[in-house]
């Protein structure tokens, strides 16, 4: 009986290993903190753990394209005095509202139905407007074309289309997408609740302290050969040092491709954004 208890212990142990921090915190002594003054910010939180999630990660192709006719295609000016015209897509669950709401960011060089595809199912499960804008430039975002008053337009401009409901904004981003994700953490005064990213680890020079900060959920493939491990966990103490309480989620056997593991991974981040399905 003491044997068997021992053993029982042990595999405990290791179960909840397997869920514990992967990396120090942010505010533990790292001798390379690649935010300068960080030490004048109060640290989020940082957890960290392998999801325990069993995905379905075969791939039946090496290639995606977005399904058509799956969004509604909008298009408004911006900035107002301008002529230029931003692409947008949305979907919404039907029904009175108002609905919460996710923005989702693209990958580069994709569209922005490519995102809208991964979580319609669960969009239309859960009651959630999508709002899938396109970025200025399509390999990449950045805070002078894309940032917050594009946030913000896009934003009211949707509101003439759908329910949406103005507390429960959140922002999900994929690689570029993703990356954005991170930069857009540092804006004070940000229209969303919380954020999160797959596959994306923003640099050091692009991050700026909110004086507002939100929790961010970063979601990466442990053998994800564009972000590897090392880097991930670097952007995950920065944001952390930066005063946001940061969640890293580890994939096993998941690698950059989210286009398998999409709207699978979509309910997961949803109730971690949401901090449980409301």
């Amino acid at each position: 009986m003491l044997r068997f208890f021992s053993v029982f212990l042990a595999t405990i142990t290791v179960a909840v290993a397997a869920i514990v921090i992967l990396f120090p915190p942010a505010n533990s002594d790292i001798k390379d903190r690649a935010l300068a003054g960080a030490e004048n910010q109060t640290p989020g939180r940082l957890k960290a753990y392998d999801s325990l999630q069993n995905f379905d990660l075969r791939k039946e192709s090496a290639t995606y394209t977005p399904p058509v006719n799956i969004a509604k295609r909008h298009t408004f000016t911006f900035p107002e005095n301008a002529s230029t015209k931003r692409t947008w897509f949305g979907t919404s669950p039907g029904g009175f509202g108002p609905f919460p709401t996710l923005i989702l960011l693209h990958g580069s060089n994709r569209p922005g139905t490519s995102m809208i595809d991964m979580w319609r199912e669960t969009a239309q499960r859960q009651g959630i407007v999508l709002i899938a804008p396109e970025a200025q430039n399509p390999q990449t975002w950045n805070l002078s074309d894309d940032g917050l008053p594009f946030m913000q337009a896009l934003r009211n401009e949707a509101e003439n289309h759908y329910p949406i409901d103005r507390k429960q904004v959140y922002v999900m981003g994929h690689s570029a997408g993703g990356i954005f994700v991170q930069s857009l953490a540092g804006e004070d005064n940000p229209l969303w609740r919380a954020m999160a990213s797959h596959g994306s680890a923003t640099r050091a020079n692009a991050l700026r302290r909110s004086n507002t900060p939100v929790p961010l959920y970063l979601y990466t493939g442990e053998h994800d050969h564009l972000f590897p491990q090392e880097n991930m966990q670097r952007a995950a103490r920065m944001l952390s040092d930066a005063g946001h309480d940061v969640t890293y989620v580890n994939i096993p056997r998941h690698d950059h491709w989210y286009y398998k593991i999409g709207p699978q991974l979509a309910p997961v981040i949803w109730r971690d954004l949401t901090g449980g399905y409301e």
